[in-house]
């Protein structure tokens, strides 16, 4: 059954996505509701299942990490080998995303590694276990990501980033306090200080502090809520665009385009197979259709759009190491 999302609904959703880790009473006043109403409807919208989870948003290139996509298809049906496989990469310590698709590709898993050699081990051993299973790899590396505002559920402008990866790669030092905050924010973004606190057995002080600097030196570019659209009838899709040039003009337009759309809500940059990932959210065959057209008519340089519907979400975490 659908779930109906009502103005408020929208609204909190969106800031949400803007800063997930907002206090309860900002929110409100940016909304014009209650705290206790807010969290009221917060409680709701994870009941319902359309709020998956909040995380802090990790940009992993500042810890000297690069994500790489792989796209899986699978020789045949075995259900009993496809849930090893399933519960195997959701265990791996190296794997941010993993979800079931349909289309050319059964699979879509983000391996963040510091190189391709570190990489190639990693797809060696998943290779060499699942080698009856798994047909064909295909890898892209992931320069960048940007997340844009559901303008479909409410028509808002992007004043500020929201949670983003990108930028050159760098090597910040962390220590175990640091790992630790890390591991328990891209869990649980709104965890709170106290908690948090009691957790690590640390002043709360200390954990602001950390907190702080991590912000500050954009390891955290953000907090950011995981919905589940399906609950409200909308169905994700991943568009893989190829382009016949990389002109920087071009590539900011592109963006903008992207940007303003309201059924566009991701933006990754790529190196591969293609150019771009596009995270398109619609209600139906129609309006995917009509989006890849205006992609097509929005530019001359574009060759070939492929995408794939992601049917569950089977992992997200912006820091998946045990390390913490």
């Amino acid at each position: 059954m659908l779930v109906k999302l009502d103005v408020k609904d929208r609204k909190i959703i969106h800031q949400l996505e803007i800063n997930a880790r907002q206090p309860i009473t900002i929110i409100g006043k940016k909304v014009g509701l209650k705290s206790d109403i807010v969290a009221y409807r917060i409680k709701r919208l994870e009941k319902e299942g359309i709020l998956k989870s909040t995380i802090g948003y990790i940009n992993f290139h500042k810890l000297g990490y690069i994500d790489f996509g792989v796209y899986i298809s699978l020789r045949y049906n075995n259900q009993q080998k496809e849930n090893s496989f399933v519960e195997y990469l959701k265990k791996h310590s190296n794997v941010s995303y993993f979800a079931r698709t349909g289309g050319n590709y059964n699979f879509i898993v983000g391996i963040l590694a510091k190189n391709s050699i570190a990489l190639y081990p990693i797809l060696k051993e998943i290779k060499n276990k699942f080698s009856d299973l798994i047909d064909q790899f295909d890898i892209v590396t992931r320069i960048s990501l940007k997340h844009f505002s559901r303008k479909y559920l409410i028509e808002v402008e992007d004043k500020e980033d929201l949670p983003y990866f990108g930028g050159d790669l760098e090597e910040i030092s962390l220590d175990a306090l640091d790992k630790n905050i890390l591991n328990y924010l891209a869990k649980e973004g709104r965890i709170k200080i106290i908690d948090l606190s009691n957790q690590l057995n640390e002043a709360p002080s200390t954990i602001i502090s950390r907190i702080k600097r991590l912000e500050k030196t954009r390891v955290i570019t953000g907090y950011y809520a995981l919905l589940s659209p399906k609950k409200f009838g909308f169905q994700v899709y991943n568009f893989l665009v190829k382009v016949g040039s990389t002109d920087e003009c071009e590539d900011e337009k592109f963006t903008r385009f992207c940007e303003k759309h309201p059924h566009i809500t991701w933006l990754i940059k790529t190196l591969g197979s293609w150019d771009y990932e596009i995270g398109v959210e619609v209600e139906n065959q129609e309006k995917l259709q009509e989006i890849i057209s205006e992609l097509r008519g929005n530019s001359s340089r574009l060759i070939k759009i492929d995408f794939l519907a992601i049917f569950d979400t089977l992992k997200y975490s912006q820091y998946p190491f045990r390390d913490a």
